[in-house]
């Protein structure tokens, strides 16, 4: 595979161009003479300063800042917490009988799945430091998912007569407790310029437009299927980011482990790059999606992303030859706002190029079966919303994901309709969706996949009664912050 440094330079360039676009102010030089001690006073002994009064205020919603009266001290303490209820009807297909004979009797027993749940618990520490351009976050996850093992890759091995198969061993929904505290962003941002900053730490990286939005103000309950899945999320690494004067272009570009958190460090050579560019008629670029944080006016905007990133798997056997695994991935969106109505839509694809077959994810297992050494992915989805009254919100999406395009049933969509009641804004809100799934027996999060698998048999004609799953999602989620 081949290595693309060129992005290296790039970065080293933005580093000088910000470094000469930063403030003087804390290099100025001076040709006054250091102060004399003033008549009654002993060199090298002087009263001390009076301390500066702290600023506190209290702003429903966004937390409690405390400054100092220059301003050049500020931290700011907020949470804000998702407590839901939901009901989830879903397929779920295994086998009817144990005979060894084709075609395997399969059956859907069915599942319901009523719960309460704490979807997040987030607090949140912000501010700035020695210069009201130094700024930092540190965002903790008081209620994360997973407890322990979250997910080991075996490789396939050779033993005496034959080679193993490979095994992808995850977490389930019995690991997962919701009681496992987590960083989620840790950053410091310098931005002394409109055009030149700089942002270094754990936080997004810049590619879906979708998970850009906040967890806060999101206008459903969850995001799409879409965005979820195309997207890398959080990783460790270093951002460039800036616009023109007003806004209306904005540029960001970094650099990162490409090992997202589930990783503490990178252990090959390679870096994943990210490069986002978005345009609006009227700055800056609106990052959020409810229409109660809408422009008064017509607005038009759109982005494209680029990702780039190189792994090279380590290898439990030393006699399995190593290879790499190239992902790159692509999306664009475009936005259309009116004081009442919104569109947005979002298109993804991926393309995974690897030296080894066995290094093709679980998603590509068609690709695998065929052969090939490649797997082309792409995903969207459309999202309207509709602003009833000052307190009411109706919004409607479609997202599709097409795991392996080169491959047969490996499709899944879903469609969304949620209703929303702001109490304070996103403060205190009240949300209720209801969702429909369609994920076809050979796409990820299929029962009938997972009935392959465990069979090891990918011939559809050998199964009886395999079929697609169709779940619904009823969620009702209330919101609240400080």
């Amino acid at each position: 595979m081949t290595r693309r440094p060129g992005l290296l330079w790039a970065l080293a360039a933005a580093i000088t161009l910000f470094c000469g676009a930063r403030p003087h102010a804390l290099a100025a030089p001076t040709d006054e003479k250091p102060a004399t001690p003033q008549e009654g006073q002993t060199e090298g002994k002087t009263d001390e300063p009076a301390a500066k009064p702290v600023g506190i205020t209290v702003d429903p919603g966004n937390g409690v800042t405390f400054s100092s009266a220059d301003g050049n001290y500020t931290l700011n303490v907020g949470f804000f917490a998702q407590i839901r209820a939901q009901y989830l009807d879903r397929d779920e297909f295994r086998r009817a009988d144990q005979l060894p004979s084709t075609p395997y009797r399969v059956e859907n027993i069915g599942v319901q799945e009523p719960a309460f749940r704490t979807r997040r618990a987030r607090l949140r520490l912000a501010g700035n430091f020695f210069r009201p351009w130094m700024s930092y976050k540190v965002e903790l996850d008081l209620a994360d998912n997973d407890e322990g093992l979250r997910e080991v890759f075996i490789p396939s091995f050779n033993t005496t007569g034959g080679s193993t198969p490979p095994f992808h061993v995850t977490a389930g929904v019995v690991e997962q407790d919701e009681r496992t505290v987590k960083t989620r962003d840790l950053y410091v941002d310098f931005h002394p310029r409109t055009y030149a900053n700089v942002r270094v730490g754990q936080f997004k990286v810049p590619l879906s437009r979708q998970e850009l939005v906040s967890d806060y103000n999101v206008a459903m309950t969850a995001r799409s299927i879409a965005s979820d899945f195309f997207t890398p999320n959080r990783d460790r690494g270093l951002m460039f980011y800036g616009g023109t004067p007003t806004n209306k272009i904005q540029y960001k570009i970094g650099a990162f482990n490409g090992t997202g958190l589930g990783q503490g460090a990178n252990l090959d050579k390679s870096l994943a790059y990210v490069f986002r560019l978005t345009a609006t008629n009227k700055g800056p670029y609106l990052d959020y999606e409810s229409l109660i944080d809408g422009p008064d006016s017509f607005r038009l905007q759109g982005g494209f992303s680029w990702y780039q990133n190189t792994n090279t798997p380590e290898r439990a056997d030393p006699t399995v030859p190593i290879g790499d695994v190239d992902d790159t991935r692509v999306s664009g969106d475009l936005e259309l706002w009116w004081p009442h109505v919104n569109l947005i839509a979002e298109y993804y694809t991926r393309k995974i190029d690897v030296d080894e077959r066995d290094d093709l994810p679980q998603t590509c297992h068609g690709s695998f079966l065929a052969g090939r050494v490649s797997c082309d992915e792409s995903g969207y989805y459309v999202q309207a919303g509709w602003l009833l009254k000052k307190r009411h919100e109706l919004s409607a999406r479609f997202s599709k994901i097409d795991f392996d395009q080169d491959s047969e049933m490996t499709r899944s969509d879903e469609s969304t309709l949620n209703y929303t009641y702001f109490f304070k804004g996103h403060a205190v809100r009240w949300s209720t969706s209801y969702s429909i799934f369609n994920v076809e027996v050979n796409a990820l999060g299929s029962t009938g996949f997972r009935v392959q698998v465990l069979q090891n048999d990918f011939d559809l004609s050998h199964y009886a009664g395999l079929d697609d799953d169709r779940n619904t999602l009823l969620t009702t989620q209330f919101q609240f912050s400080f």
